[in-house]
């Protein structure tokens, strides 16, 4: 099999690496001695797992279906695929990476469905709470009795009462069956063909208006929830004006732009935004169409309160001290994951206001520097844009920060990202992170310096304006100076070394990459799989039950891997959703860790940033004694074949095709796609990323032969 990949360049010629090297080396570490501090402790960490596996957690596809089936007894044909989709689903949430258990956000929900339940204990019993790691204001509960909270709900409510009229709700929708009810009313409208859809309408109406009054009758049924329970009838209304603020802050607090700017790189008057915009509340059109709008639901509840009247009650049966530590624990997690999901801008606008409270708090630098060293780098290479939202579409003081934002200039975010970058990075050595940030920098600034001063237009020096003030006052620190001089240096060397004779052999005058036709050749020697995934798609009626033959061939996948990793002596680990034990908790946050990490890698396409968490991922590498990860998984489809018109009309006119005929049209088109992304925790960049398809069905042998012939050459030199 021939596999198409990219060689490694070699290395270009640099500066003497000598004697220079270790005077810089020793001045750096002798300031780092005297100034620096070796990591960043926060009084907030971030949330994981804790204790042992939930046994929820350990169940295959197929033994959570097996078991809804003997507790529920007869079930029609449509009932038993929703519990096989349910199964299916549930697995793939449980292992995404973003759900938590016996941490101290799931410990504390946890405490309030005792306090909502304790007068049955039955229903608390079948019930399970976890807090996932998401930054949304949304919870949902599944059929099987799993309610899930998003960490971004928990750091937006203002009362324990709001967030147990939540649970509520959900329990709401676990007691009367509710997803599985829209599922087969879903079912029905589909196959219904009396329900036809009116020119203007949404596909999906009538399913979607049944969804919007389960979620009404879930609201009337957590009423009563909530009040037996004892809490506050108002601070149970206000719980509707989380799902109206979804994508707001934390607070709207006034923003000076200040924060941002450093003393050599004053901002115009006109980079500021003078008024800010009134915005709608424009939320409601983001949310999903099944959900009624909040401001109706919070009226038809406050309705039927008037109608009750019933008496005041508690806002905090836990203690409230507990209560606002979770909370700002929560918010901290928010920036946390914004920053992992390209939400730069709100990542800055939220530390911002927690520095407002927690003005010497060092975790909040370290998120500003990775927010602006992100934004510089999508600024620097044409991307900004990517990860910017219009100014005029945020709310509140936001607008200032958005809006300043869209005027920096390339080389602006440059030399404001380096400053702080690099002063954090000076103070906190061992942060590898923040060194990699700061080369970075120190790259894109060094180039764009050299790139004014070859420019022959006479109006390119209002552009050096830009880099001389904010060049000269990092200069003034003898260790920049040495670490920017190197990486200019460096950058004039490769400049001139492309204007030789090497350089010039292709028509374009641009150095390429060598493509190799051979073979991957990695020589790995120890590697960690990670999680090895199948997933088998088919477009007919038994579908549902490619679900269990996914996992089956899944297994099967994993165990060929093993098998060949020995054959070959691989130095290997696999860490798989398959194997894991009660007792295995640190290789479930490792696989959680991993899963997240790929997840914010592949977000940024072919943009090379360091990750806000490659230091976990990096001490993770140690702990396995290699910095390879490797994903492999496998796609195998049957789609409807394409032309069938054509084929019989052929077949018409010439009889003797017809078996063939028959065969075509009978038999589904298979395709499998076989993919393979072999990940570097040093660099925190891919080494390969090879999707291989093959035009024919995933037999048993065919996948074998494959995935030997992939770790072959992955482990060949």
């Amino acid at each position: 099999m021939k596999i198409w990949s990219f060689k490694r360049c070699k290395h270009l010629p640099g500066p003497d690496k000598g004697t220079g090297r270790k005077i810089l080396s020793t001045l750096i570490l002798l300031l780092s001695l005297s100034s620096g501090i070796s990591q960043i402790q926060s009084q907030f960490p971030g949330f994981q797992a804790e204790g042992d596996i939930p046994p929820e957690f350990l169940l295959s596809v197929r033994q959570s279906y097996q078991k809804h089936l003997s507790e529920q007894g007869d079930l029609s044909d449509n009932q038993a695929t929703f519990y096989l989709q349910n199964a299916y689903q549930v697995h793939q949430l449980l292992y995404s990476g973003k759900v938590l258990f016996n941490d101290e956000a799931s410990q504390y929900i946890g405490k309030i469905a005792d306090q909502i339940l304790k007068h049955r204990s039955e229903i608390r019993k079948s019930l399970r709470f976890f807090a996932v790691a998401s930054p949304e204001i949304n919870a949902f509960a599944t059929n099987d009795g799993i309610v899930l909270v998003n960490i971004g709900l928990l750091a937006q409510v203002k009362q324990e009462a709001q967030l147990a009229f939540i649970l509520c709700h959900e329990i709401s929708h676990y007691l009367h069956q509710h997803p599985l009810d829209i599922f087969l009313k879903g079912i029905a409208y589909a196959n219904d063909p009396s329900k036809k859809i009116l020119p203007g309408e949404q596909a999906g109406w009538p399913s979607s208006r049944y969804t919007k009054e389960k979620e009404l009758e879930a609201d009337r049924l957590g009423w009563e929830l909530y009040l037996e329970a004892g809490y506050d009838p108002v601070a149970g209304l206000e719980a509707f004006e989380l799902l109206s603020q979804a994508g707001h802050p934390f607070a709207n607090i006034p923003f000076d732009c200040s924060w941002l700017q450093i003393s050599s790189l004053p901002f115009p008057d006109e980079y500021v935004l003078d008024q800010l915009s009134t915005l709608e509340d424009h939320s409601s059109l983001e949310r999903p169409s099944t959900h009624p709008e909040p401001e109706k639901r919070r009226e038809i509840m406050k309705e039927l309160m008037d109608a009750q009247r019933p008496e005041p009650g508690v806002l905090h049966f836990l203690d409230q001290q507990e209560f606002e530590h979770l909370k700002l624990r929560c918010r901290f997690e928010v920036v946390r994951l914004q920053l992992l999901n390209r939400s730069y801008e709100q990542a800055l606008y939220h530390t911002y206001s927690l520095e407002q409270i927690l003005p010497d708090e060092p975790e909040l630098k370290r998120f500003k520097a990775i927010a602006l060293y992100s934004l510089a780098e999508y600024a620097n290479e044409g991307r900004f844009w990517d990860v910017h939202e219009d100014y005029t579409l945020v709310y509140g003081e936001q607008q200032r920060l958005n809006y300043l934002t869209e005027q920096l200039q390339p080389q602006e975010w440059s030399a404001i990202a380096l400053n702080h970058v690099w002063h954090l990075q000076r103070k906190y050595p061992d942060d590898e992170a923040l060194r990699l940030m700061s080369r970075d920098l120190m790259e894109q600034l060094s180039q764009q310096y050299m790139e004014t001063l070859d420019a022959a237009d006479p109006g390119i020096q209002s552009e050096q304006i830009i880099f001389f003030p904010a060049m000269l006052e990092m200069m003034r620190d003898s260790a920049f100076a040495a670490d920017i001089g190197q990486v200019m240096v460096r950058n004039r060397q490769f400049q001139d070394l492309t204007h030789t004779a090497m350089f010039r052999s292709s028509p374009n005058n641009r150095f390429e990459p060598e493509l190799d036709l051979v073979g991957l050749h990695l020589g790995l020697e120890k590697v960690v799989w990670v999680d090895p995934f199948y997933q088998v798609v088919r477009y007919q009626l038994d579908q549902p039950q490619a679900l269990l033959e996914s996992e089956e061939k899944e297994k099967k996948l994993a165990a060929s891997i093993e098998e060949f990793s020995d054959a070959l002596h691989f130095d290997h680990t696999t860490l798989s959703s398959h194997n894991l034990e009660s007792s295995d908790l640190d290789r479930f946050r490792h696989l959680a860790l991993l899963q997240t990490w790929v997840q914010e890698r592949s977000s940024h396409d072919d943009l090379k940033l360091v990750s806000p968490i490659h230091n976990e991922v990096k001490a993770l590498a140690e702990v396995y004694d290699t910095p390879y990860f490797i994903w492999m998984g496998c796609l195998a489809q049957q789609e409807p074949r394409k032309g069938k018109g054509i084929v019989t009309t052929v077949c018409i006119l010439f009889p003797p095709l017809l078996p063939y005929a028959v065969w075509y049209l009978a038999t589904p088109k298979p395709q499998t796609l076989i993919y393979t992304m072999v990940y570097n925790a040093n660099n925190g960049q891919y080494e390969v990323l090879y999707p291989h398809m093959i035009e024919m069905k995933d037999r048993p042998d065919v996948i074998r032969s494959a995935t030997y012939d992939l770790l072959l050459q992955l482990s060949e030199k």
